[in-house]
């Protein structure tokens, strides 16, 4: 009997694996989707792990888009989720995504720097910026620092920037998809910002140059994890406490 029900449990789950398997062969979507889910899960457990984790955390997302591709994989952990983009027609479906989140349209970048009265305090922001080249004259998410890190809560006990972080630009360029005519001026300003010539990069790398940017405005960065996205581009997730 025993035997039997190994067998039963061993085929229906052959059964369900071969049925999302062919999902996601038939509605490639679906499978981004879950990877999405997935990646975005990894990085709440990992900032458990690291000793610094979000409970009902209100989140910032200032590059969230209509926020389809990824902030709808952590509204329902959030307290209240802010999801900002430039294009109005994003803005407004980001709206749409959650009963906790608010969406603004507006230039990100001169948001944070400006200090746009619609932002709150938050004990987490996600900069899920554009990857390739320079877009508006901004290139990734150099231009927000250090003013990303004056609208995280100053009492919370700690709290994360997540940011997108890439390891290898050559292999990125080499995808067609974020192939760019601008990626000398990428890697240019990337020196710049990362003290290295460097092209490949390592964690350790950048959270030295974002802990850089934390100081000049009264934080801390007291640890820092992977969680990965893709072979050229993760998640930096930054954990912070006020200085001093």
């Amino acid at each position: 009997m025993g035997s039997v029900s190994k067998d039963v449990h061993y085929w229906t789950r052959r059964a369900a694996i071969a049925g999302i398997r062919g999902l996601h062969a038939m509605a490639p979507p679906i499978r981004s989707y879950s990877r999405v889910e997935f990646h975005m899960d990894t990085v709440f457990w990992l900032c458990a792990a690291h000793g610094f984790p979000l409970r009902n955390p209100r989140i910032l997302d200032p590059f969230s888009g209509s926020g389809i591709h990824m902030s709808h994989s952590y509204v329902e952990r959030a307290r209240e989720a802010h999801l900002c983009d430039i294009d109005e027609d994003y803005a407004r479906l980001a709206g749409k995504l959650a009963d906790n989140v608010t969406s603004i349209h507006g230039d990100s970048f001169k948001m944070l720097n400006e200090g746009d009265p619609r932002l709150g305090k938050y004990d987490m922001i996600v900069l899920d910026n554009n990857l390739g080249g320079i877009y508006y004259d901004y290139c990734e998410h150099f231009d927000a620092m250090p003013a990303v890190f004056r609208h995280f809560d100053q009492d919370a006990r700690h709290v994360v920037l997540a940011l997108n972080f890439i390891t290898d630009p050559e292999l990125m360029n080499s995808d067609t998809r974020f192939e760019t005519p601008t990626f000398e001026e990428q890697m240019r300003r990337r020196a710049a910002f990362y003290g290295t010539p460097a092209r490949r990069i390592t964690p350790a790398v950048g959270a030295n140059a974002y802990a850089r940017e934390a100081r000049k405005e009264g934080w801390e960065v007291v640890d820092h994890a992977l969680a990965p996205r893709a072979e050229f581009f993760h998640f930096l997730l930054l954990f912070m406490r006020r200085a001093g």
